[in-house]
């Protein structure tokens, strides 16, 4: 309809060629978002530059919409079902499910908006766009709409930065992933399958994600040995668990949480009064333990 109604008002002119009216109706942020980018924005774009097709670079874009989709579409739009139900009926929740909601909000966002990233990148890649492009596309979107927006145009260093790094480690990642996958494959005899901790290191030193590998290997013919996978991926939260539970006990015998315990709460009263009568020590605490006496020269923490 914004197409039909551009042309009546000869915005932009009929378009001739049927694979570029095609391509302006399929481009995702149109068929994603609503009509973000005007025909007579966009379908000049398409006449006037024609890329060539690389199949590499479709193959690896490819791979990005995947991605991008499933964050989209899996993970941040299964995490707005429980969100939107906690969210709309606050009142009937605890404390907890609302702390919770809050935190399973914040991966929604992220993955959310990753996930549209992803989309784009990739879409960029199979139309033969390599390197980072993602700011470009940023500056016409504040363009367009700078006056409905202006915090676009007021934060317009930080979109770029932001946008900059996220786009330029994900590439790194992407392309480093690749290399290293490829040459794990290379080494498989025909028909073998890429053992479950070459797939996990990838996935968990490097941050190539694990259904980049499957995509890859599935590809050439290859499937992951899954199960091996899974068990690196217990014993390494297993690890995780039993770190975080030294720091635990390291921070429960941490002299500060034991004064806590026995000693009672002191009022700040600084803001009101410079000087306070009556303070007296109360115990302390030298190279973190609570000590009677200290000597000239130590570093010595006072509690009044």
């Amino acid at each position: 309809m914004g197409y039909v109604a551009d042309v009546a008002r000869g915005k932009v002119p009929r378009e001739q060629s049927l694979l570029n009216h095609a391509l302006y109706l399929s481009f995702f942020p149109t068929v994603l978002s609503g009509p973000i980018n005007r025909s007579f924005d966009l379908m000049p774009q398409f006449r006037e530059h024609r890329l060539g097709f690389d199949k590499t670079l479709a193959g690896s874009g490819a791979r990005l919409v995947v991605w991008g989709m499933f964050l989209k579409v899996a993970v941040a739009d299964r995490f707005g079902i429980y969100t939107s139900g906690v969210f709309g009926h606050a009142m009937s929740h605890n404390g907890f499910s609302l702390l919770f909601a809050q935190v399973c909000y914040l991966f929604q966002m992220y993955c959310d908006f990753a996930g549209y990233s992803y989309i784009a990148q990739g879409c960029g890649r199979l139309l033969g766009i390599e390197g980072a492009f993602l700011t470009k596309y940023a500056h016409e979107v504040e363009r367009l709409m700078a006056a409905e927006y202006p915090e676009l145009v007021e934060n317009k260093a930080l979109i770029d930065g932001i946008m900059s790094a996220e786009e330029e480690h994900f590439g790194a990642t992407l392309e480093a992933g690749e290399a290293m996958l490829e040459a794990e494959l290379s080494k498989l005899a025909e028909g073998a399958v890429l053992p479950g901790d070459v797939a996990f290191k990838l996935h968990d030193t490097y941050g190539f994600p694990i259904d980049l590998t499957r995509e890859i290997c599935e590809g050439q013919g290859r499937e992951i040995d899954m199960d091996g996978f899974d068990a690196c991926m217990t014993e390494q939260k297993e690890r995780a668990r039993a770190a975080a539970n030294r720091d635990a006990w390291t921070m429960a015998g941490n002299v500060w949480v034991s004064l806590s315990d026995r000693l009672a709460a002191t009022g700040f009263t600084g803001y009101e009064d410079d000087t306070l009568a009556g303070a007296k020590v109360v115990t302390l605490v030298v190279d973190g333990a609570e000590v009677a006496s200290a000597e000239q020269g130590d570093k010595v923490d006072v509690v009044l």
